[in-house]
């Protein structure tokens, strides 16, 4: 005859074997779950530190596109005003010529004037 410890203790060992796979079951399963939420969060913390990034690189970039801007512009009015004075000088150099010109030319024709007075 079979003692009634014999009957029970597989059903029990059977029983304990299958919470402990249960319980490893669930150990595995919150560890995997803990190991998402990490890496989500991670994940998300890179995520933020790459947006802080890129809005950091684009407010410099637009900062230095700005500053490049003005400094375009400065450099434009600043040819502009070369380009005015060296058209006043160029302008003032050919006035001077003609008036110098105009001048000769009196000077000459007074001379041929003279000439022809005294002779």
């Amino acid at each position: 005859m079979v003692s009634e410890m014999e009957i029970t203790f597989p059903i029990l060992k059977n029983a304990a074997s299958r919470s402990s796979v249960q319980e490893e079951s669930k150990q595995k399963d919150s560890k995997a779950s803990e190991e998402v939420t990490e890496r989500f969060f991670n994940r998300n913390s890179i995520t933020d530190e790459k947006t802080r990034n890129t809005k950091n690189h684009q407010n410099k970039t637009d900062l230095l596109r700005k500053r490049d801007t003005k400094q375009t512009e400065r450099n434009r009015k600043a040819r502009q005003l070369i380009a005015k004075v060296v058209e006043k000088e160029e302008e003032s150099k050919r006035i001077s010529k003609e008036k110098i010109a105009t001048q000769k030319l009196k000077d000459d024709r007074l001379e041929e004037d003279n000439k022809g007075k005294f002779l």
